[in-house]
């Protein structure tokens, strides 16, 4: 049974959202909790970009070019299934899928939820060998655009050999969505659940992690 954790923070309809977009859409909320995915520059190559970008227009003349927040949500969340079916197919260098980068970005991950160091709730994640899946809620004062660069810059500054030309092993922009409600944290944690068996990924002890405080309310991965 999961009981929904004292540190979760849904999306409040009734408070102010701030929404910006680059080539994809944010959404931001004071508090709120985010399900967030970063990948690797090489994990989607030039043909699968342009695959999205062609699908997110056939998606807009289908469904209209001029659209309200559900519309936008519908749209996002679509395209973010594509997203993780091509990533899912492994492209690029794959550098999580070796125990030393793995255990890099773990502890990258994990630093800025320390007592010492807090600025963020970190409640679940799963590293896949090209990207990684993300619960989180920034604490206040803390956005959550200035964690995931930390995050970035520290492990590309430590690749030594392994960085690649150009600079950041990361895709610059992150996708992230606010979790809206209990039932969408669940799916959420359940995809990170199941996210290394789906894409044929041997689960090791630093693939997955979940916080001891949601634990405690039954969030634990069962298989």
């Amino acid at each position: 049974m999961y009981i929904t954790p004292s540190s979760f923070q849904p999306f409040d309809p009734h408070k102010p959202v701030r929404i910006y977009r680059r080539n994809l859409p944010h959404w931001r909320q004071e508090g709120c909790t985010y399900f967030v995915t970063i990948h690797a520059r090489d994990s989607l190559p030039y043909a699968a970009q342009r695959s999205l970008m062609q699908k997110r227009e056939d998606w807009l003349e289908r469904n209209g070019a001029t659209m309200d927040s559900d519309s936008a949500e519908k749209l996002n969340s679509y395209l973010m299934q594509e997203t993780e079916r091509i990533l899912d197919q492994g492209h690029g260098t794959c550098l999580l899928d070796q125990a030393t980068f793995r255990t890099l970005i773990h502890g990258a991950l994990t630093f800025f939820h320390q007592p010492k160091q807090k600025r963020i709730d970190l409640n679940a994640f799963v590293i896949m060998p090209n990207h990684v899946h993300i619960l989180v809620r920034p604490l206040e004062g803390h956005e959550l655009e200035s964690w995931t660069k930390s995050i970035k810059q520290y492990f590309s500054t430590r690749l030594g050999d392994a960085r690649p030309e150009g600079g950041s092993y990361w895709f610059e922009e992150s996708h992230d969505r606010i979790v809206r409600d209990k039932d969408h944290l669940l799916r959420a944690f359940k995809y990170i659940e199941r996210n290394p068996a789906k894409a044929n990924v041997p689960v090791s002890a630093d693939t997955r992690w979940v916080s001891p405080e949601w634990a405690e309310y039954g969030w634990n991965y069962k298989g």
